[in-house]
């Protein structure tokens, strides 16, 4: 559903979720939230995360799940503030519901 120019997130050099940015993508709590969540997500707290237009990411055809990022910029979190991680945790109970 993502268009060529949302956003995708990934942590660098570590296995783990794929975010993508679909609306908001200029706002920058909203990339700096997308950027937590793909830590929260790998299971990490802080670390370097990729941004790449979703046009810049393709699906590698040898392995599920791997994909190639052609092009990205990079931010650095260093930690996730707490009301962040309430935040994604409030949001994963309300969707069990």
């Amino acid at each position: 559903i993502a268009k060529k120019d949302d956003l995708f997130f990934h942590v660098k050099d570590y296995p783990g979720a794929h975010v993508a940015l679909l609306n908001g993508k200029e706002n920058p709590r909203m990339r700096e939230l997308a950027a937590e969540l793909a830590l929260y997500l790998s299971h990490l707290d802080s670390g370097t995360v990729m941004i790449a237009k979703i046009k810049d990411v393709k699906k590698n055809p040898n392995k599920i799940g791997l994909v190639n990022i052609l092009r990205y910029e990079t931010v650095v979190v260093h930690d996730i503030p707490k009301e962040d991680i309430e935040l994604f945790r409030n949001n994963k109970e309300t969707q069990k519901q």
